[in-house]
């Protein structure tokens, strides 16, 4: 039916009449208007076979290039334009929010597209998209169109192109479309979330780091409390939790959880804020839906000594909220540990905390990590004073150390305490600044243990530690966290 419904766009030739004709697709479409004849002029049966003749090669000779592709010059189209620009088809795409367009070059020059907009029944525009896109001459031509905000879910839109050619307005149903950013909220960014490995994932929990360069904080509410995260078209929105936010230092944490990140791609998240009135969300603002397991000290319960050693919940210092842990009291293998309230043997996984190091430099090691029920597991530390990054290998709690020397100790201040551990025996231990910089890294493997159930907090004293986390990874030691990158502010 499309090939046919070509041949009758090109081929409205009137064997009658002086000049072609070529009436609109669908009469249906606003401002599509029929380009008239200017004699109706009979002509000799001589002249009309011949004409006849030519329409029935050009009608081959069409089909022939529509089928394979290619393109030409049928007839003196010239007369018409040289520039000819139609949509094809026009639809949302319910996956991503993108208004997708189709669009085909009929004239015989190349046409550059600069603009797309989209109107309503009364003919005014509502949203307007800046692109830039030639399409060849008999060529077509995809443009994906970012989701238009400020508009409600309506039957009837109408999409048009302008550039040096321009089509008729399209009819196209936003019935199902949602509105983003969702009404009430004012910007959004793009955050593009990229898995570089050949691991399909699920469920993997997302680190965004905000600060002056990819985000305004003077958009957002002083606590960060208005911003949702969604998929792509703002239809499903994502669990969400702000680990840290310091509006006057430009500085914001958060995590977000997305469903699925398959290999070799790149998922798109939307980040809306700016809306006043908003609070944390009641259901999506939710870290337990984001984390195997997480303690944020806010509630002193399932801690055990370990030992000798004293783990006791603290008001100063603290990283986020009000509490934060303190180890104190013996060394190694001496604190505290807690069950993580599953067994974790069949994924790989990352341990997370805060780590804070005052004046006292007794056992010098701060030091947290998991293990089975009988002390059997792994774990990662710093060693103040000798600067060293730490893997601990623990059997029923005792230590077999392996370290490497950095270059920076970072005492008097919060840092950021990670071991990574992959189903195949590698261990990475890493320590980042809270900027993001990175202090130092360390990577050993070992296969002896393989279940683990209770995080600890063991080592040195006095440290504090906050915002304990144990979260899913890409089994890969290369990369093992999704790559991240925040796009410009839009509206």
């Amino acid at each position: 039916m499309e090939i046919i419904s070509k041949i009758n766009i090109i081929l409205s030739i009137s064997v009658f009449n002086d000049l072609i004709s070529v009436p609109c697709a669908n009469r249906n479409i606003l401002g599509c208007n029929e380009v008239k004849s200017k004699s109706d002029k009979a002509v000799s049966p001589i002249v009309a076979v011949v004409l006849i003749i030519i329409v029935a090669v050009s009608t081959s000779l069409i089909m022939h290039n529509w089928i394979t592709g290619t393109s030409s010059t049928v007839g003196d189209v010239s007369k018409v334009g040289s520039e000819r620009l139609v949509i094809k088809a026009a639809y949302l795409d319910p996956g991503t929010g993108e208004i997708v367009v189709y669009l085909q070059n009929i004239g015989t020059k190349p046409i550059n597209v600069n603009t797309v907009y989209l109107k309503d029944p009364s003919g005014n525009i509502v949203y307007t998209w800046s692109i830039s896109a030639t399409v060849d001459p008999g060529h077509k031509g995809t443009v994906r169109l970012g989701p238009p905000s400020g508009i409600t879910s309506n039957t009837r839109y109408w999409i048009a192109v302008a550039g040096s050619a321009s089509t008729a307005p399209f009819e196209i149903s936003l019935s199902s479309f949602t509105s983003c950013p969702p009404l009430g909220w004012d910007y959004y960014r793009v955050i593009n979330v990229t898995n570089p490995t050949s691991f399909d994932v699920n469920n993997i929990p997302v680190r965004i780091r905000l600060n002056s360069s990819n985000f305004d904080f003077t958009h957002a509410n002083i606590d960060g409390s208005d911003l949702r995260f969604y998929l792509a078209g703002c239809s499903t929105q994502l669990y969400y939790w702000i680990e840290y936010w310091d509006r006057s230092d430009n500085l914001g944490i958060v995590w977000v959880n997305v469903p699925e990140l398959p290999s070799h791609s790149t998922v798109q998240i939307y980040m809306v804020y700016h809306n006043p009135s908003a609070g944390f969300d009641p259901v999506y603002y939710n870290a337990s839906a984001i984390f195997l397991f997480i303690d944020t000290m806010e509630t002193w319960t399932g801690w055990e000594s370990r030992g000798s050693g004293v783990v006791t919940q603290v008001d100063n210092p603290v990283f986020t909220g009000s509490y934060s842990l303190e180890k104190n009291t013996n060394c190694d293998p001496n604190g505290g540990n807690k069950s993580i309230g599953v067994t974790l043997n069949s994924e790989s996984f990352a341990l997370d905390a805060y780590v804070y190091r005052g004046s006292d430099l007794s056992c010098a090691v701060d030091r947290i990590g998991v293990t089975s029920r009988s002390g059997n597991g792994y774990g990662v530390g710093l060693w103040h004073g000798s600067s060293r990054i730490v893997i601990d290998k623990r059997t029923n709690y005792n230590r077999e150390e392996h370290y490497i020397g950095i270059g920076i100790d970072p005492q008097y201040r919060w840092y950021r305490l990670t071991m990574y551990w992959f189903t195949g025996g590698t261990i990475i231990g890493n320590a980042q600044e809270l900027n993001g910089n990175l202090i130092g890294s360390f990577t050993w493997s070992d296969t002896s243990y393989n279940n683990f159930e209770s995080v600890y907090v063991l080592g040195g004293k006095t440290y504090y530690v906050d915002n304990i986390k144990i979260y899913r990874i890409i089994p890969d030691p290369v990369n093992p966290e999704p790559l991240i990158q925040v796009g410009p502010e839009q509206t």
